[in-house]
């Protein structure tokens, strides 16, 4: 099963936050819930990174996942 750093990037003046690992089925969770009409968040793939993602949130901060030896 697949394993992915987590991290949240905020915009502006505030420092990033790595949250750690997570297994694929936080992963696929996160991407389920990003995919419902009522919650505010898109679900991206890294234009150059293959198996790296990014989800847009409604508080315009940025969850970035990378795959686990991938970095």
């Amino acid at each position: 099963m697949s394993r992915y750093h987590a991290a949240v990037i905020h915009p502006g003046d505030r420092p990033d936050t790595y949250c750690g690992e997570v297994d694929q089925a936080h992963a696929d969770t996160v991407r389920k819930l990003a995919a419902l009409d009522e919650v505010p968040r898109l679900v991206r793939e890294h234009p150059r990174n293959a198996g790296e993602w990014f989800v847009l949130r409604g508080d315009g901060d940025l969850d970035h996942y990378v795959p686990v030896g991938g970095e």
